[in-house]
């Protein structure tokens, strides 16, 4: 189990990456606020799809916003910009898979770990550097959409390495969730 404290969000794994062969990463998401969504974002290899166990879930997908209620399911393509949030009063209470698993526990467990660490924004996001060493890193897994395609492959890789050379990791064993699988 993971916990994100500026979204009073909790998330365990029920199955990882390693228990799967890599075919898949299921998590159980719970969050209680409502707030900023998390970037808009893609996922270059994997399929993402979110069962909502309770509450309200508001999304973008593509160029629209849509609107999820408790019992059903909505997935987000590979390569398709979105983002999700809970849009309700009442805890959001989510089941979400991605198909492969890649990279996505590491990259969960790092921004989680930032936040925890005070390393992030008011809306969650890392300073530049340690944004650009996390982006680079995990590039395979997620990209951040509203970034235009020339600076992610031109000007991340040089922000990483300095990033790096500064001593920032994109992933730290503190952050892992423990054993699971």
């Amino acid at each position: 189990m993971i916990y994100n404290p500026l979204r009073r969000e909790s998330m365990r794994f029920l199955e990882t990456a390693a228990g799967t062969r890599g075919h898949r990463l299921r998590v159980a998401v719970s969050t209680k606020e409502i707030g900023a969504p998390p970037l808009l974002h893609y996922h270059p290899e994997q399929d993402e799809t979110v069962v909502v166990r309770a509450g309200r879930l508001g999304c973008v997908l593509g160029d629209r916003e849509r609107f999820v209620e408790a019992g059903s399911t909505i997935r987000f393509q590979r390569r398709v910009p979105h983002t999700w949030w809970n849009d309700g009063p009442s805890a959001l209470e989510v089941e979400v898979t991605f198909e492969p698993a890649g990279a996505m526990q590491e990259l969960l467990e790092s921004h989680y770990g930032l936040v925890r660490e005070g390393k992030v924004n008011a809306q969650g996001v890392p300073r530049p550097l340690q944004a650009a060493v996390v982006a680079w890193h995990f590039r395979r897994t997620w990209v951040p959409a509203r970034i235009p395609a020339p600076l992610r492959v031109v000007a991340i890789p040089v922000l990483a390495a300095i990033g790096r050379m500064r001593g920032l990791r994109a992933w730290s064993p503190a952050y892992a969730a423990g054993p699971s699988g």
